[in-house]
């Protein structure tokens, strides 16, 4: 492609610039964007694997801009990539009041289609064209609850068109032969679908009821768990006392009754639901043991809790609706349950405003009262409420300035008290700030273990050299610590580390002594008659080990046995004393800093003292809050502020009043407002569901069978034998066509929807017959498939539909040899239930195509398109804009002219060559332009 034929502009991509929902129905964007993919990736060609005549089915929405953008470039290629695949387009047209773009868009493709039939261009096999008019489709921004249903039928009876049209084995190609100035092909689907679910409609029906009583049972149970939270966070629940007014007594009996013809309907009994007979028996068992309703509703909530009624140890489901069933007989008991229990809880509201609105929000009591003069009264309580407490937050203001005057005048003074106590007492604060009885009891059993770990290497030595290696680094190490700590707070502890490290000398002399006292003499000595030094050794060991003994008795840290037998030292010190010590300490820390603030009052109020005291005896006494306590002890004693601090707190406690009540009220309030809505969808949900019980009943005793319903494209039927289909998965499963009058039914509903298939708005079409004077137009041919798992059990007659179109078409009439105007088959395909039938109408040109010529159609929407753009009108065009030109139709043909319809009643060649002539042009995009789109 040329760059000076490049046909994009900056005012063409104003808007969406990502596309992520399309190209804003613009057809030229669209193919820009292909063309730019197709520039940047050559691979893109070969995402789609065609086999050799492989068939491509180009599905697209003629009023949009991508798929119409591009579908004439993407067959192109598709070509090139394989010369012999058979490529045909499903297009879908807009409906005429979809939008003017949309009518441009599909204007303009279907001008460029018919251009390259009639330049035999054969990009396409077949175009088939499907009018969506019985949708009532009205674009993007209608009605889409409205069309919805009917666009999702047209989307399942799509299906089968287009598994009509690629299933015609054994067939001669029957849109063969298509003129080229008539290439398109209308096709019209639609489905006969049996609803063999007779029974499931009463299903259907129970489900509903169902769905309506478990929506109410929804939002009861928010009400009711929002005024449980409500009552439980602003009152005294705990201890109310059962008992119900005679009103409550009778509303739960009403729900108890009401749970009952639930438990008796005759379609639950019909279905034999297993899930009746649970509830049943716990009703009977709770009536059979009181006959008081609020005992019952007690029995009932406890057997509840004491059975799991919904699970398949209780009972069997016979589906998944009796399930549904069990679980709504269970929450609809107990809410009765929870019911009672508001009813009793409520008697705690004081206020009979409150009360009353409460008992609104759950239906007790005068239910009929306007809620909004309800919601007037509480806020009018809320708002004199709200001015009481503005009047006393502005006393209680005033007096508390009045107070903090007061107090100003003498906080010198206790400023000046308070300091000179902290400067008295500030030593004796940091050394109780120093104590940490946990830290030092650590060491101490640091000490005790190096201790046991020191005797038991001495005991363990074996010679007087290992003796002497045995170390007490650590344990010094040790009593450095805790003689450090025990100092910065005022105890002695150099006597005791004395002792325990006299002790550790003494029992090393001890255990050398004793090692020499047990030495034995050499065996000459033994045999000489006189005594050997050995002997005068073990005698002085002997000394040696007693006077260590004693002196390490003395010390009372270490001791040691006899010095006879087996060696043995035991540890006697005991940590506890200096605990205790410490402890004795602290205790005279605090009394002297509590001491010293006696000196300086006259009384310490006891409850002054209890905080004193808290906080001296936390590990870590903070200051700060000692001076507080303290500063608070002398505001006591100096302070004349009494009676001001009474008026003070009269104010509070009556503020505190107003206060407790405004916060009754106040959620009271949102309460109200956040259920009030709620307690309506309750009423109309709880209605809902009488309504269509009511409804069910009075009809019960009619058939089960379905009526027909309205359809556009998809029609269900129920068949004459609902059970005969029961129980099998598909049409051709079970054996209902072998009834005569089931053959017939089918018969007479397809050939309404060939009937539908004549319909204008179904085919599209201006005119079905198309005729000057004895000379008719003859290219018109109608092909009808029908598609059904059960089509060989089906009537040849039940589906022979020629003479339905051979006169509403005219086909034949002209008296000319026409080849095959009218064609079927018939394929074993679709649904389970369905049967398929579409109609084909071939031979179809540009100026018989309804939405193209009517008033409000696409070609005026394409004038009135250029007159609003100009010659920004390229963006709704495709074909040609890579070589510098679009094409378009200039003008119509109108087929309730006879002239112009003679125009199609010529040869061939003349009218092809007429069209191109006179109703085309191609306009030339490269030519500079000031014009600009909207």
């Amino acid at each position: 492609m040329e760059q000076e034929n490049w046909w994009i502009k900056e005012n063409h991509i104003n808007e969406n610039l990502d596309f992520a929902k399309g190209v804003v129905r613009k057809r030229g964007l669209g193919k820009a964007i292909y063309y730019k993919a197709y520039a940047e990736d050559n691979s893109i060609s070969s995402y789609i694997d065609l086999p050799d005549k492989g068939k491509v089915a180009v599905i697209a929405g003629l009023g949009g801009g991508t798929g119409s953008g591009i579908l004439i470039d993407l067959a192109r290629h598709l070509q090139q990539r394989q010369r012999t695949a058979e490529i045909t387009l499903f297009g879908v047209m807009p409906n005429h009041t979809e939008g003017i773009k949309e009518n441009t868009n599909a204007f303009a493709a279907l001008s460029e289609l018919e251009y390259v039939s009639l330049e035999d261009e054969n990009i396409f096999k077949d175009i088939v064209l499907l009018p969506i008019d019985p949708t009532d489709f009205d674009g993007k921004t209608g009605n889409r609850i409205q069309t919805g249903q009917h666009l999702r039928e047209f989307d399942e009876a799509a299906i089968y068109l287009i598994a009509a049209y690629y299933n015609t084995e054994g067939l001669e190609d029957p849109f063969a032969g298509t003129p080229k100035y008539a290439p398109f092909t209308i096709g019209i689907p639609q489905v006969l679908r049996y609803n063999v679910e007779a029974i499931n409609e009463a299903r259907d029906a129970i489900r509903e009821i169902l769905t309506d009583k478990e929506e109410a049972l929804d939002v009861e149970e928010e009400i009711y768990s929002e005024v449980e939270r409500f009552l439980t966070k602003h009152y005294n629940v705990e201890d109310v006392e059962p008992g119900l007014r005679d009103l409550d007594i009778a509303n739960l009996t009403e729900r108890i009754e009401e749970v009952d013809s639930f438990l008796d309907f005759d379609l639950f009994n019909e279905l034999d639901y297993h899930s009746l007979d649970v509830f049943q028996d716990i009703l009977e068992d709770a009536r059979s043991e009181s006959e008081d309703i609020i005992e019952q509703v007690e029995l009932v909530s406890a057997s509840l809790r004491a059975v799991d009624a919904t699970g398949q140890e209780s009972a069997t489901f016979v589906d998944n609706i009796d399930e549904n069933l069990a679980q709504i007989l269970e929450r609809d008991l107990r809410l009765v349950a929870q019911r009672k229990k508001l009813l009793e809880q409520r008697k705690v509201i004081e206020d009979n405003r409150i009360r009353d609105a409460v008992e609104y929000l759950i239906k007790s009591g005068n239910t009929n009262a306007t809620p909004g003069v309800k919601l007037q009264r509480i806020e009018a309580q809320l708002e004199d409420l709200s001015d009481q407490r503005e009047r006393l937050e502005e006393e209680l203001e005033s007096v508390e300035s009045e107070l903090e005057s007061a107090k100003s005048e003498q906080s010198d003074e206790v400023e000046r008290l308070t300091s000179e106590w902290f400067r008295a007492s500030q030593e004796h604060i940091e050394k109780l700030q120093t104590i940490d009885v946990d830290e030092l009891q650590h060491d101490l059993n640091t000490l005790t273990n190096e201790l046991d770990s020191y005797v038991q290497y001495i005991v363990n030595a074996e010679s007087p050299d290992e003796v002497e290696t045995a170390d007490s680094k650590s344990i010094s190490s040790t009593l450095d610590s805790i003689q450090d700590t025990l100092t910065s707070i005022g105890i002695q502890f150099q006597s005791q580390r004395q002792a325990i490290e006299g002790s550790l000398s003494q029992l090393k002399k001890a255990r050398i002594a004793f090692l020499k006292l047990n030495q034995e003499e050499g065996t000459l000595e033994r045999l000489t008659p006189w005594q050997s030094s050995t002997e005068e050794d073990k005698q002085q060991a002997h000394k040696d080990y007693q006077m260590q003994k004693n002196k390490l008795a003395n010390n009372e840290v270490i001791e040691i046995g006899p010095p006879g037998g087996q060696f043995s030292a035991d540890i006697l010190y005991d940590s506890s004393q200096v605990i205790d010590d410490v402890h004795q300490k602290r205790e005279q820390l605090q009394d002297d800093i509590v001491a010293e603030l006696r000196t300086r009052v006259d009384s310490l109020p006891e409850e002054h003292q209890r905080s004193l005291q808290s906080i001296l005896n936390e590990d870590n006494p903070s200051p700060d809050q000692l001076r507080e306590t303290v500063r608070n002890v002398f505001w006591e004693e100096i302070g004349e502020t009494e009676d001001i601090e009474a008026e003070k707190e009269e104010i509070e406690t009556k503020l505190d009043h107003v206060q407790s009540q405004i916060e009754k009220f106040d959620p009271t309030i949102s309460l109200f407002q956040n259920l009030n809505n709620r307690r309506d969808v309750w009423t109309e949900r709880t209605a809902a569901f009488r309504s269509k019980w009511d409804e069910y009943e009075d009809q019960s005793e009619q058939s089960v069978s379905t009526q027909d319903e309205d359809y556009v494209y998809v029609k269900n039927v129920q068949p004459e034998d609902v059970f005969r289909a029961t129980g099998n998965e598909t049409i051709a499963d079970s054996d209902f066509f072998n009834s005569r009058e089931e053959n017939q039914r089918v018969r007479n509903n397809l050939e309404e929807l060939s009937k539908n298939a004549r319909n204008q708005q179904y085919t599209g079409l201006r005119r079905r017959k198309l005729s000057k004077g004895r000379t008719r137009y003859d290219e018109l041919k109608v092909r009808l498939a029908v598609l059904s798992d059960a089509v060989g059990y089906i009537d040849n007659d039940a589906i022979d539909f020629e003479e339905t179109f051979s006169g509403a078409f005219d086909l034949g009439g002209s008296g000319k040899r026409t080849e095959s105007p009218y064609t079927s088959w018939a394929a074993e395909l679709g649904g389970p239930w369905d049967i398929g039938l579409t109609v084909f109408i071939d031979g179809v040109f540009l100026d018989n195509i309804r939405k193209v010529v009517q008033a409000d159609g696409y070609h005026n929407g394409y004038r009135n398109r250029e007159s609003e753009i100009g010659d920004d009108i390229l963006v709704h065009h495709s074909y040609g804009l890579e070589d510098g030109y679009f094409v378009r139709r200039t003008d119509l043909l109108n087929m309730e002219y006879d002239d112009d319809v003679d125009f199609y009643l010529r040869d061939e060649s003349d009218i092809v060559d007429n069209l191109l002539e006179d109703y085309y042009e191609r306009v030339d995009h490269t030519k500079p332009t000031d014009s600009t789109e909207d």
